[in-house]
């Protein structure tokens, strides 16, 4: 009886040290598993016009009068595509178990330079698509 009462003590202790290491996460690798989900959402959004920024540079390039206003808007949206996918051929992310404080820099920093991306492309659209409203 004393034994049985003796184990069942000891898994009792045991289960609660489970509880209390559990409750003592690194708060970094949650906010830097938030983040990696916040890169990859903002990416994936961005990257759902990249068909919209190809098309409004093929219609501006058969404008029959592409102004150099026009041409801007072309340049525009190339240098859209360009820091998308320069973002894209950068973005390294480093291994697990190396240094989770550099590591989330690294991703707050990522997360502000394609939000950017996303903001550049957003515009270029907007522009782009304003421009051939108003000369059509």
């Amino acid at each position: 009886m004393k034994r049985s009462l003796l184990v069942i003590s000891t898994y009792a202790l045991l289960a609660s040290l489970l509880l209390m290491l559990a409750g003592c996460r690194d708060p970094l690798i949650d906010e830097n598993e938030q983040l990696q989900e916040e890169i990859i959402t903002v990416h994936d959004g961005a990257m759902k016009n990249i068909g919209l920024l190809y098309d409004l540079q093929k219609r501006l390039k058969t404008e029959i009068d592409c102004s150099a206003e026009c041409e801007e808007y072309i340049r525009t949206l190339q240098q859209a595509d360009e820091a998308m996918f320069a973002w894209m051929r950068h973005y390294r992310p480093l291994p697990a178990g190396r240094d989770l404080e550099a590591d989330t820099r690294y991703r707050r920093q990522q997360l502000e330079q394609i939000k950017e991306v996303q903001r550049m492309m957003e515009k270029a659209i907007r522009e782009a698509e304003a421009y051939l409203k108003s000369s059509a």
